[in-house]
């Protein structure tokens, strides 16, 4: 029976990774772990806190020419997650980092 849980626990978690990457939430669904942890590894440079405008710049600069979808999902995670939870998840995000 244990290892019928740890396959769903992996098999969840390798779901959350890979959705880090591009994430497009319906509107009509609420934010879970999974947006959770993309809004995250979007706000992390290392350890370090980076807001959403300064870590999509960094990426601009390197590939000019492109427009990232995933600039446009994080930004709207994040609305969609302030919405929800009546805070600013950048400054969650920054104060977690800090400590």
């Amino acid at each position: 029976m244990r290892c019928e849980e740890d396959s769903c626990s992996k098999i969840l978690f390798a779901c959350i990774v890979r959705d880090h990457r591009d994430l497009i939430l319906p509107a009509e669904a609420v934010c879970t772990e999974r947006e959770l942890v993309y809004l995250a590894d979007k706000y992390c440079y290392g350890a370090h806190f980076v807001p959403l405008v300064t870590r999509f710049g960094q990426k601009r600069e390197l590939i000019a020419h492109a427009r990232l979808c995933c600039d446009r999902c994080a930004h709207g995670m994040e609305g969609r997650l302030r919405c929800e939870i009546a805070r600013e998840p950048a400054a969650i995000a920054s104060s977690v980092l800090a400590e």
